[in-house]
């Protein structure tokens, strides 16, 4: 009976260990909805996110710099979720279909991995 508590008490630690170091994390697929930003200029307002997003412009996305930096969603909670490189070329897409000239809100549909979105769809929202 010891050796059957020693052996889960070893099992459960290695699990714990590998869910820490993000080594065993499995992706979530998930939708979720914010506003569609660069990443330089989420660095450049990272003390001003709030204001960010609704205000962000279709100038910007298109800036050459700002592309290169890529893409992300930011979230209601200001957790900033960047895109992949098929995302980033699927917001390039977005943008040059559209008229509008700020408030990109967003609604996007893919996977959560540890370091990244990977951007299955994404749609405008609103006007």
């Amino acid at each position: 009976m010891m050796m059957k508590r020693v052996a889960c008490f070893l099992i459960f630690f290695a699990t714990a260990l590998c869910v820490q170091s993000g080594t065993h994390v499995p992706s979530r697929r998930e939708t979720v909805k914010g506003y569609l930003v660069d990443m330089v200029c989420v660095k450049a307002q990272s003390a001003n996110l709030k204001e960010l997003g609704p205000n962000h412009t279709r100038m910007c996305l298109e800036m050459p710099v700002c592309g290169k930096s890529g893409y992300a969603v930011l979230l209601p909670s200001n957790e900033v979720l960047a895109f992949d490189e098929q995302g980033n070329q699927l917001v390039r897409k977005l943008v040059s279909s559209t008229h509008r000239a700020q408030n990109f809100l967003i609604k996007v549909v893919g996977e959560r991995k540890p370091d990244q979105f990977k951007l299955d769809h994404i749609e405008l929202q609103g006007n």
